[in-house]
């Protein structure tokens, strides 16, 4: 193994222990004291309770969550040759923004195996601003990194606007919750959230672990 290697697997370990430190001492942070002795006894005390229910999930979803966007980035940064590439560089940001906009201004509601239908729809948005971006790069005949950037800057900047659209004709309810998942949160109770994003960021882990050795020779050119 070389110098360069070992450097990129220490680097990594001191990542991946900042990390465990990170989840391990984040929902400790601001508490009150807390006997240890009491933590798995039977009657939990107002700050146990929020802190096995309130701090640990949110701590836990935004590690999750952190982790799904860290993996995507990755992956469209390998796909571009670019550092600088992200989600909104197709538009894939704001096709998911815009399915969960209108989702929310039809005021449909329903989940399946507990995952919400703002979730779907925005899954749904995301796939349609790939497919738009798809075809638009097709119709110029090529097929080039360049051609997908400019495609999904334009389909980005397209869905954009419908959102405001939506927003403008929305009432200050339907407005506010768009605007709320848009900025996203962390306010959540229990580990449900947990339990509902957690098989996704898995899947694309091991997807992308699969597919490691095609995303280094699409780096390299």
């Amino acid at each position: 193994m070389s110098n360069g290697d070992k450097k990129k697997r220490l680097v990594l370990l001191l990542f991946a222990a900042a990390a465990v430190a990170a989840i391990l001492l984040a929902p400790v942070l601001g508490m009150e004291t807390i006997l240890p002795a009491a933590w798995w006894g039977e009657g939990l005390g107002r700050e146990l309770n929020i802190f096995w229910k309130m701090r640990v999930p949110r701590v836990l979803t935004a590690f999750i969550a952190g982790s799904g966007l860290a993996l995507s980035g990755m992956a469209f940064q390998a796909m571009f040759r670019n550092p600088l590439a992200t989600p909104f560089t197709l538009g894939v940001s704001s096709g998911a923004s815009l399915g969960t906009a209108i989702y929310i201004r039809t005021g449909i509601a329903f989940s399946i195996f507990g995952i919400t239908g703002a979730s779907f729809a925005a899954f749904g948005g995301a796939l349609l601003a790939l497919t738009v971006v798809y075809g638009l790069t097709r119709l110029k005949g090529g097929f080039s990194s360049a051609t997908l950037l400019l495609a999904g800057v334009a389909v980005s900047f397209c869905f954009s606007s419908l959102i405001l659209f939506i927003q403008y004709i929305c009432g200050v309810q339907h407005s506010f919750r768009i605007l709320r998942w848009l900025m996203g949160s962390l306010d959540v109770v229990g580990y449900l959230p947990v339990l509902n994003i957690l098989p996704f960021v898995a899947m694309g882990t091991v997807i992308l672990l699969g597919l490691g050795h095609e995303l280094n020779l699409l780096m390299t050119g």
